[in-house]
Formats: C-alpha cells, structure tokens, sequence
C-alpha cells in the first residue's frame, strides 16, 4: 500500500509540474448532460482546457487562472495521472513481451546449437561403427542413419 502511495505521489509531482503532461485536456458534455473530460476531443462540443496552474487553485468554490474549480482540476489531474500511468503501464508490457521474444529467440538457438553439435558427435560415431560393421544390414542400416543425420545437419545447422 505504501508503495502505491509513494508512486502516486511521485507521479503526482512528476506529472503536476511537467508541460508535455498537461499538454491538453478537453471538457466535453456526454449524451446524459454529465461533464467528462478527457485527453481525446469529443465528437461534439469539446472544450480544450489549459491545465497550467492547476495547482495553484485554492480550495472552496473560488476558481483558479484556468477557469477551473479546484474539485475540478484534481479531478482532471487525477485523470491525467491515470492516463498517463496506463499509457507507462502499456509501454513496459510491450518492452516486456519485445525482451520474451529476444530471450525466446536466444534460447532456441542455444537448442539447436547443442542440438547440431549432437548430430554431428552421432554421424562420427556411427561412421566409426560403420567401418567394422557386425554383418551387411548393420552397414546398410548405419549408412542410412548417417544419411538421414547428415540431411538434418545440412538443413539445420550452419
């Protein structure tokens, strides 16, 4: 809980006195009459807000250089930090799944070079049995085994 507190705050602090956070803000009325603000401009009757100041208001019903009620501009800080934590929240998700996909891609290589090298220690040492072979069959047989190996190397492996 305390960590959440804390990183509301400094969000607080870092979003509140950053320009590009309180870049815009619109003041829209929905379909029920009910005021929303948002970052995104209604389809109708958006009003851009200009948040700069928004700190400064003081409490009561008196308004502050934007125009704004104090209630108001917490209530629009907040939904900016929301927005903005969303927006950060999304962005870590993608580099997380971006550095899964690396270490996946990492991983199946580091497979197939053991696999490879695996491969190529069988066809050695069938080709060494291959050379005092117990009957005919087993030399048919370990050459076709080398063969099929052999392809599998030439394919998979560099």
């Amino acid at each position: 809980m305390r960590k959440g507190a804390m990183l509301i705050s400094t969000l607080f602090l870092v979003l509140g006195f950053s320009p590009a956070v309180l870049a815009q803000v619109y003041k829209c009325t929905d379909a029920t009459g009910r005021t929303v603000y948002s970052q995104i401009p209604c389809e109708t009757d958006a009003e851009a807000v200009n948040l700069q100041g928004v700190g400064s208001a003081t409490e009561g019903t008196s308004r502050n250089s934007t125009g704004l009620r104090p209630a108001e501009a917490e209530r629009l800080l907040k939904i900016r930090i929301r927005e903005e934590a969303r927006r950060r929240e999304r962005e870590i998700e993608r580099e997380a799944e971006e550095r899964v996909k690396e270490i996946e891609a990492e991983v199946h290589a580091e497979l197939m070079r053991e696999d490879c090298a695996e491969a190529r220690f069988e066809v050695e040492r069938m080709a060494a049995q291959r050379r005092s072979p117990d009957s005919v069959l087993e030399y048919r047989e370990l050459s076709a085994r080398i063969k099929n190996r052999e392809q599998w190397i030439q394919a998979n492996c560099r």
